[in-house]
């Protein structure tokens, strides 16, 4: 199978490195702004613009467009003569792009809150799948490392994303007078594996109630995981007391007492999760989405399906504008909101949300690039 990914940098350090590792079965190029099989300027080229740079013999089977809640769609997807997948990763933080792109897609992959979510507004053809896993290369047990850490966490501690998970940290750091506590941001790479591979415990708490990189990571570099009871996603994967802990607000400190104090049931588990996790590297899950994919039968997408297709020439222009905008502020994504908004108006030029959005664009342009986090919370598109 030819696949067509992107946008997708081959050399990311993290995740859209590790999910390009996990399409090297298939026949794969990829299209991002650097390295890349293709590359491009964002607000300089329409999708069709990317197909042309590909070989004249390498025709895909499909093409996945990864996070359009951080990546400006180019414009003309919704054309592609090619099955078009969307993979919609944080719709939490990201609806404001993702929701008026989605059309755009012959099928979305997402995770089980999203796919609810997505279902409830109006988009069909919408499958759960799992997003996330984990690179055995970087995530993987290292041989002579002591376990100094006896509960760590390692992730995002923005408050501004994460209050729900700041007040179990709380909780977690007060525990640091009987056990010795680990919480850090920025970590990443062997460094980051290497600090699981220190931790008896790895705390974990998702935002959306999925598998999250770190439910995976954790028990892939030998510390045992704990995380969120309600977690929608993890039964699909281990079971409790086997192959990870699952705590609620009830029982946090005493299963953390209770493990830290029993070592061999914690480190049978431990052993346990290593093993089950070993299914779900990246490379296993790309294979299930393909598989998915087969099931459904790439010749049985309908590109007519494509809700974006549907919609009036000017509300296509507004809902790029949209995306560009919400998706990652640079000035190329503001070059292509203006310009979206610019035909839009060009149809009709009165309509007074596009001339808002205009004002918007221009206001968010007048601040420095350093202050676009103050700008985006006082200015809505």
């Amino acid at each position: 199978m030819r696949i067509l990914i992107g946008p997708i940098d081959k050399e990311h350090p993290t995740y859209y490195g590790y999910i390009f590792k996990g399409f090297q079965c298939y026949d794969v190029k990829s299209f991002a702004e650097k390295n890349a099989d293709v590359t491009y300027r964002y607000d300089q080229v329409t999708f069709q613009d990317i197909l042309n740079q590909l070989p004249d013999d390498w025709i895909p089977d499909v093409v996945f467009f990864w996070d359009p809640a951080y990546q400006g769609v180019p414009p003309g997807i919704e054309e592609s003569p090619y099955p078009t997948i969307g993979m919609i990763c944080d719709w939490n933080l990201g609806f404001d792009a993702i929701g008026r792109i989605t059309g755009c897609f012959d099928i979305l992959f997402t995770d089980i809150g999203g796919v609810d979510i997505l279902n409830r507004l109006g988009f069909e053809n919408v499958e759960h799948c799992g997003l996330y896993g984990f690179d055995p290369d970087t995530h993987r047990r290292i041989d002579g490392v002591e376990k100094i850490y006896d509960i760590t966490f390692v992730g995002n501690l923005n408050h501004e994303v994460q209050r729900e998970r700041a007040k179990w940290l709380k909780r977690i750091a007060r525990l640091s007078d009987r056990y010795k506590v680990k919480i850090v941001s920025g970590v990443y790479g062997d460094e980051y594996a290497k600090m699981l591979n220190q931790s008896k415990i790895t705390f974990n708490r998702s935002i959306r109630g999925e598998m999250n990189m770190r439910a995976y990571e954790a028990p892939a570099c030998g510390s045992l995981l704990f995380l969120e009871e309600e977690n929608k996603e993890v039964r699909d994967c281990f079971t409790d007391r086997i192959h990870c802990v699952l705590y609620n607000d009830q029982n946090l400190e005493e299963l953390l007492e209770y493990y830290l104090s029993h070592d061999e049931e914690r480190q049978e588990i431990t052993k346990k999760g290593h093993e089950k996790v070993q299914e779900y590297s990246y490379s296993n899950q790309i294979k299930r989405i393909i598989g998915r994919l087969k099931e459904i039968g790439l010749e049985n997408i309908k590109r007519q399906n494509r809700q974006f297709l549907s919609l009036e020439a000017h509300q296509q222009h507004k809902n790029r504008a949209v995306q560009a905008f919400h998706s990652v502020v640079t000035d190329g994504n503001l070059d292509v909101a203006k310009r979206e908004l610019d035909n839009a108006q060009a149809i009709i030029p009165e309509d007074p949300e596009i001339l808002n959005n205009q004002g918007v664009v221009l206001a968010t342009r007048a601040f420095s690039l350093k202050d676009v986090r103050f700008a985006h919370r006082r200015l809505r598109l």
